[in-house]
């Protein structure tokens, strides 16, 4: 991509929200399916993270086109840290020193971590997708811890939304 003077630029901001949107939807993924204890959570991770590695290697080189390993390894080297890292939660797994939902938990905290600092050192983007990652499994801890009381609430809600629907369309139609 070309800037009106010449110079290079990045991907637009349009495409790294909608980029940005998809790797927090990915990553959520991940959540459910290491806390379901799915034997593919593992080799998931290791598939998403090559996901978000593509995507910073590509917003991080693109606006410069150095897709030199000069330019790139600190990158390289970041997402290889988060890998090594994600693999030894799972040895505490395999260990019984931690249970799948602290794993799951633990993953994505890890997973906002390493993509907020890709974000301070690389693109820009993922100072927000990193601690949206991290929030989202605090709030997965919380929406599992009390899922009885959200289902009560939602239902409550449908029950009075159709009792309002249906005494309005009663009144419309009298």
């Amino acid at each position: 991509m070309r800037a009106e003077h010449g110079e290079r630029t990045g991907p637009s901001w349009r495409v790294r929200i909608v980029l940005a949107a998809i790797l927090v939807a990915l990553s959520m993924v991940g959540l459910a399916l290491v806390d379901a204890g799915a034997a593919a959570a593992q080799g998931y991770f290791h598939v998403l993270v090559v996901a978000f590695a593509a995507v910073s290697l590509w917003q991080h080189a693109l606006p410069t086109g150095d897709w030199s390993w000069r330019n790139l390894r600190g990158l390289v080297l970041h997402w290889l840290g988060f890998v090594v890292s994600f693999n030894l939660l799972f040895v505490l797994l395999r260990q019984g020193l931690l249970q799948r939902n602290e794993v799951a938990l633990v993953a994505m905290i890890l997973l906002g971590l390493t993509v907020y600092l890709a974000g301070v050192h690389y693109d820009p983007t993922f100072l927000v997708v990193g601690p949206v990652v991290a929030l989202a499994a605090v709030a997965a801890a919380y929406v599992e811890e009390y899922i009885f009381i959200i289902l009560f609430v939602l239902v409550g809600l449908v029950v009075v939304v159709l009792a309002v629907w249906r005494l309005t369309d009663r009144d419309a139609a009298g």
